[in-house]
């Protein structure tokens, strides 16, 4: 997948290590950039970073910390409003939550299907860029 001349670039934001580096090997694979976050704090400082261009940010809803993944979600789209935001958790009943806050925001259900989640990656790309 490619932005602009160069490949699309996701940053992931999920505290479970494991959850977090089989997706970013799967998306690798799949030709994305990839970015990792472990924190809302991590994730920030990413996408602050004039270094690192991000097209896509990939959040956990249920992160531990001040800010969770639906504040992280609702700080990029008032300060970051070009790069699009995908939802994930393994709860559904806060797929409702951000359904309702973001307004049809894509979310991705846990465990992954990680076909799908390239599959929502390229279609929410494709209408953001």
């Amino acid at each position: 997948m490619e932005t602009k001349d160069r490949l699309a670039s996701v940053l992931i934001v999920e505290d479970e290590p494991i959850v977090r580096l089989a997706l970013s090997d799967y998306l690798q694979e799949n030709h994305f950039k990839v970015f990792e976050a472990r924190s809302t704090r991590e994730a920030m400082d990413i996408l602050e970073s004039p270094e690192r261009k991000v097209d896509l940010v990939f959040v956990d809803i249920q992160l531990p910390g001040v800010i969770n993944g639906l504040g992280l979600a609702t700080w990029v789209k008032g300060k970051k409003p070009g790069i699009a935001v995908v939802l994930t958790s393994g709860y559904a009943d806060k797929a409702k939550s951000a359904h309702d806050l973001f307004e049809g925001a894509p979310f991705v259900e846990k465990p992954y299907d990680m076909a799908k989640v390239v599959t929502t990656f390229r279609e929410t790309l494709a209408t953001t860029h």
